[in-house]
C-alpha cells in the first residue's frame, strides 16, 4: 500500500505484541487492558481450578488460586498504586503464565504509561529479590517477566467494558482449552438472540474486546477510505480482531497486514464446512495457531456459485453485525454443531 505519512504504515521496532501505538498519548487520561507475561525462568503463578460449565456462586466456578510467585505481584500492585495515584485497577487476573490487568488512568500520568508499568515490574523483581536469602540469591538474577509488555487501548466505554469482562472470564476460557483442545478445529452453531451462525476455529475470537470489520467500497472517496485504513490498522496494533470476508484486492491487503503482524482475522465465508473439511494452505496454518475463525450463516452447498454482488453485500453485513455484537451478553450461546 502507497505510504501516506502514517506511523502505521512504518516498519516497527519492537515486536508486534509489545509496540506502543504512535500516534496515541500514554500521558492522558486513558483506559488500558495491560498483558505481561512472565519470564520462562519463573515458576508458575497461578493455578485455576473449577469448572468452566460452573454458574456464577457456584463453589465450583472457574477461578485463579495465586501462589508464590504470584504473590509477589499482588503486593507490588498495592504498593504500585500507592505510587501512582493517577492509576485505578478496576479489574485484574493472574494467570499461571501472564497477568492481565485493566488500567484506568484517570488524571493526566506526568511519566507516561510506559515508564509506570515498568515501574510495576521493577517493583516486582525487587520483592522476589528480597524474599530471596542473601546466601542463596544468585549473583545475577533472572528476570521475573518477559522484556515489554502489550497495551490495549479503550476507544469507548464499550471497549473498556468488554476488556473488564474479557479479563474475568480468562480462568473459564483457560480450562476450557486445556479440557477441550479440539475446541479449535471443531464446527460451532453460534446463535446471538435471533439470529445464528455456523463457525469453524477459534470461538474465542469473538470475545476480542476490539473486532472491527473490513469492507471496501466504490463509494468511498480515496481519502475517506484511507482513514478506515488508518483505524483498522490501528485495530491489528491494539491486537484486535478484523472480520470481513475479505474479497476485494484491498479487503485482502488489510487481511495480509493484519497475518503479518500477529494479528487474528474472522472471515466470512460464502459456502458451509462439509463434513471433511479443513482450511488450505495458511489458513491452516492460522486455524492451529487458534487465529482465524470461519464463518458461515447457513450449513453446506454442494453446487459451486459465483459472488454476486448481493451475496458480496450480505457477507459485509454479517461481519458487521459480528463486529457490533455484544458477544458477552446473556442471550449469546455457543454449541457444538
Amino acid at each position: 500500500m502507497q505510504n501516506i505519512h502514517n506511523p502505521f504504515y512504518k516498519e516497527p521496532v519492537h515486536s508486534n505484541y509489545c509496540r506502543r501505538c504512535r500516534t496515541h498519548d500514554y500521558k492522558r487520561p486513558s483506559r488500558y487492558m495491560i498483558t505481561i507475561l512472565k519470564s520462562d525462568t519463573v515458576s508458575t503463578l497461578s493455578k485455576v481450578l473449577g469448572s468452566p460449565f460452573a454458574l456464577a456462586g457456584n463453589n465450583d466456578f472457574p477461578r485463579v488460586e495465586v501462589l508464590t510467585s504470584g504473590e509477589f505481584i499482588e503486593e507490588a500492585i498495592n504498593g504500585w498504586l500507592e505510587k501512582y495515584t493517577q492509576i485505578r485497577i478496576p479489574h485484574k487476573v493472574i494467570m499461571p503464565d501472564h497477568i492481565h490487568i485493566c488500567v484506568d488512568v484517570h488524571k493526566f500520568l506526568e511519566v507516561g504509561l510506559s515508564r509506570a508499568v515498568s515501574n510495576l515490574m521493577g517493583r516486582v523483581s525487587r520483592l522476589r529479590h528480597d524474599a530471596i536469602p542473601e546466601h542463596l540469591r544468585p549473583a545475577e538474577m533472572q528476570p521475573f517477566f518477559q522484556k515489554g509488555f502489550n497495551d490495549r487501548i479503550a476507544y469507548d466505554y464499550i471497549q473498556w467494558e468488554r476488556q473488564q469482562k474479557y479479563i474475568d472470564g480468562n480462568p473459564r476460557r483457560y480450562l476450557v482449552k486445556r479440557m477441550f483442545p479440539e475446541y479449535y478445529r471443531n464446527v460451532w452453531i453460534v446463535s446471538a438472540g435471533d439470529w445464528q451462525f455456523y463457525a469453524l476455529g477459534n470461538v474465542f475470537l469473538l470475545k476480542n474486546p476490539d473486532i472491527q470489520a473490513v469492507r471496501f467500497s466504490r463509494k468511498f472517496r480515496e481519502d475517506e477510505f484511507e482513514r478506515y485504513v488508518v483505524n483498522w490498522k490501528k485495530c491489528v496494533e491494539n491486537t484486535g480482531v478484523l472480520v470481513s470476508p475479505f474479497i476485494h484486492k484491498k479487503e485482502k491487503d488489510i487481511r495480509d497486514y493484519a497475518i503479518e503482524y500477529g494479528a487474528s482475522i474472522i472471515r466470512i465465508c460464502e459456502n458451509g464446512f462439509e463434513g471433511r473439511f479443513s482450511p488450505q494452505g495458511l489458513e491452516f496454518d492460522l486455524m492451529m495457531q487458534a487465529r482465524l475463525l470461519l464463518v458461515y450463516p447457513m450449513a453446506y452447498e454442494n453446487e459451486s456459485k459465483a459472488i454476486s454482488y448481493g451475496k458480496a453485500q450480505e457477507m459485509n453485513r454479517i461481519a458487521a453485525r459480528i463486529a457490533g455484537t455484544d458477544w458477552y451478553g446473556n442471550n449469546v450461546r455457543i454449541r457444538k454443531c
